[in-house]
């Protein structure tokens, strides 16, 4: 789909899958849809995926990603407006930048995972290569964050550590019992 070019923002075309820049595999569609279809369905939390060639392709005024992708969740009303749980991935091919923003209903509560789930799942596919399998693997592990699970395989160290955690607090409730 070509890109229409001096608007402030591209128009939206589809409720999870905005493609504009073309990369995202058919197979990858399927699964990011079956991802986002279901997590909407059963939290109500939507998750919207959008690929541009680049931020400067639009007269948005913004020269960041960060700043894009802020105004563009917001001329899309991306989450309903009483919550405001919405979640944009945003990567902007040409920039080499990629964006997850996050509505303001979550505070900055999920900053530190959402960097994780950039900088060790998405990153790393997009080096190899792969944008599409990396934009893939990272929906999934937002929507593991929204679940209450790990969104990145935690490291043997960490994994101790939340072993050593878990027992000091089954030692203390035990002696409280």
């Amino acid at each position: 789909m070509a890109v229409a070019y001096h608007e402030d923002y591209p128009a939206h075309y589809d409720e999870f899958i905005n493609d504009f820049a073309e990369i995202i595999t058919s197979k990858d569609e399927e699964a990011i849809k079956a991802v986002t279809q279901t997590l909407r369905s059963q939290r109500g939390i939507p998750i919207v995926v959008v690929t541009i060639g680049t931020i400067h392709d639009y007269t948005s005024g913004h020269n960041t990603i960060e700043g894009f992708a802020t105004g563009l969740f917001n001329n899309w009303g991306i989450g309903s407006r009483e919550k405001n749980m919405g979640i944009l991935l945003l990567v902007a091919k040409e920039d080499r930048k990629l964006r997850i923003e996050l509505g303001a209903g979550y505070g900055r509560r999920l900053d530190r995972e959402c960097k994780a789930i950039v900088d060790k799942v998405i990153v790393p596919q997009f080096k190899k290569g792969d944008l599409s399998g990396g934009i893939v693997l990272g929906v999934k592990a937002i929507d593991q964050m929204l679940r209450g699970k790990p969104p990145v395989p935690l490291t043997q160290k960490q994994q101790i550590t939340h072993f050593i955690i878990d027992v000091v607090l089954l030692i203390t409730v035990i002696s409280l019992v």
